[in-house]
């Protein structure tokens, strides 16, 4: 027996207010602290491609809407607002950007991303609507000093794209 995403929408709606961000908080900084993002970034791809078959989602932009409805943040697709959202818009990527991030919105600047769930979920989602593999980079994130999360959706047969935007991401954590 399993839940569809709509029916955990209208069970938090009927206890609102019963579960805060804070206890996501303590266990999402368990598994930075654990420098456990790769694992966790596979299990929420996995969860996002689950996601899409279960919910019958057949558009990206559908499913992304059920991110935001579950409260990881306020998500729009190819919003260019920065140099970078240009940059990878430029080399041909859609883009997409989560506001008042769950996972991070808040969190001091450290010189890195921090949002693998984000990433892996919104690469499910995307890969498994589209038919074909995507990588779903984080180029602007708290951890960086932005505010707001954005990730450049780049399909995984591109080496060289996803070298490119990962450079990108090395060169701004590096100041």
């Amino acid at each position: 027996m399993f839940f569809h995403v709509k029916d955990l929408i209208e069970m938090d709606r009927e206890r609102s207010g019963s579960v805060s961000r804070l206890a996501f908080l303590v266990v999402r900084s368990i598994i930075w602290d654990m420098e456990a993002d790769g694992e966790a970034r596979i299990l929420a791809e996995r969860l996002g491609r689950e996601i899409v078959r279960r919910e019958g989602v057949s558009s990206v932009e559908e499913g992304l809407r059920l991110l935001e409805e579950i409260g990881c943040g306020r998500v729009v697709v190819n919003r260019e607002e920065t140099r970078e959202d240009e940059r990878v818009m430029d080399w041909g990527y859609e883009t997409v950007t989560v506001f008042e991030c769950v996972s991070c919105a808040g969190a001091p600047e450290v010189g890195r991303t921090l949002c693998s769930l984000e990433a892996g979920l919104i690469e499910g989602i995307v890969s498994e609507v589209n038919g074909e593999g995507y990588y779903a980079i984080e180029y602007a994130c708290w951890g960086l000093g932005d505010d707001r999360c954005s990730f450049a959706l780049v399909p995984k047969g591109d080496k060289e794209g996803e070298l490119r935007v990962k450079r990108m991401v090395r060169e701004r954590a590096s100041g």
